[in-house]
Parts: structure tokens; sequence; C-alpha cells
């Protein structure tokens, strides 16, 4: 199984820009819980609210069954065994750089495009100093922390429970 993905809609139009950007697609909020039948498995979007209802999950071929049941076992094994996940994740993106520079291409990451998992994104972000690595994320402020790694940038995604303050 696959870990890490290139060819999506919204990740194929940065090579317009000179970039190849990489991404990593967990199941969103409690996705694999319930395709896997697991309700042991954590959420992967802790302030998931109504945005849950209009997901990406739910537009183009991530509508597919065999890509949510992909995401599922991705997720399952992120939770299950995290350092067998990252071992294989950044081995597979370590792949994705040298041909970005073969390419003669930038490299970006964005490690939760479905998933909103502050941790992972950290990790990559410190694994990969010369990639831009990015991220949207529904946490509000302060419980996200604070950057930690300069090639990482973290949009804030405005929701339902958004305030003025946050």
């Amino acid at each position: 199984m696959k870990l890490i993905t290139t060819k999506q809609f919204k990740l194929d139009k940065s090579q317009s820009y000179g970039v190849l950007t990489a991404g990593i697609q967990l199941s969103p909020a409690r996705e694999s819980a319930s395709v896997l039948n697991r309700p042991d498995l954590p959420t992967s979007c802790s302030f998931a609210g109504t945005c849950a209802t209009g997901c990406l999950k739910y537009t183009g071929m991530n509508t597919m069954p065999t890509h949510s049941l992909a995401r599922a076992t991705r997720t399952a094994l992120y939770w299950d065994d995290p350092e067998a996940f990252y071992a294989q994740a950044i081995k597979e993106l370590r792949a994705v750089e040298r041909k970005a520079e073969r390419l003669g291409l930038d490299f970006a990451i964005r490690p939760n495009a479905l998933s909103d998992l502050p941790q992972l994104a950290d990790r990559i972000a410190e694994a990969f100093p010369l990639a831009t690595v990015y991220d949207y994320t529904k946490i509000p402020s302060p419980h996200i922390r604070t950057r930690r790694h300069s090639n990482y940038s973290l949009a804030y995604s405005v929701s339902e429970r958004s305030t003025a303050d946050r």
C-alpha cells in the first residue's frame, strides 16, 4: 500500500507553477473507524464540525469506495504503528523529492490533504527542511502550537465554530 500521492487534481495544479506536490490522504474525521468497523480508531480531525458533511472526501475520485478503503487502511497504520507509517512515508517522499529534482521542479508536501493532524505535519516538515510543507487546520488558536519549522505554513480554515478572535 502506498502512503503518498502525487496524482490528485489539486496537487497536480502546482506543476504548472514549477512545483511537484506530494500529499498524504488519511481518512478525515471518523471515516476510518466506520469504514474498517474499528471504533477504537481516533478521529483524524478533532475540531471537525459541519465541515464533515462538505468534506473533500465527497468530491471527485475521493468518493470511490476503493479510495475510502485505502484512506482508512493508511489511517489505521498511522494509529496502529506510527513508526512504520513514518518510515514508509519518508521513504516514499524521498523518492518524490528526487523526482522533483530530476524534473527541475521545487518540492512541496501537503501532509494533511484530508486530515488535521499537526503532529504529522510537524514530523514531515522536520524530515524535509528544504521542502515547502503546507496545511489547513480547523484547530483554533490557542489549541494549535506555534510553528516549529520555517518551511511549514499553516492556514486557519474558517468554520461554523470560528469567532472574531480565532
